[in-house]
């Protein structure tokens, strides 16, 4: 468990924090693909390089 000033989270609420993150960025990395490069065929590939 994790304690943090305000409260205390367990190891399965922060697995899913830790997913929850992780998609909405990986959501906001695909969409930013799409919008400035749209031709791209391989938005995983730019949405990795965005997000590295």
């Amino acid at each position: 468990m994790v304690t943090t000033a305000k409260t205390t989270r367990t190891a399965a609420q922060l697995r899913a924090l830790r997913r929850f993150a992780l998609t909405a960025a990986w959501d906001q990395a695909a969409h930013v693909v799409s919008c400035y490069a749209p031709g791209a065929k391989d938005l995983v590939t730019e949405a990795r390089r965005l997000l590295a």
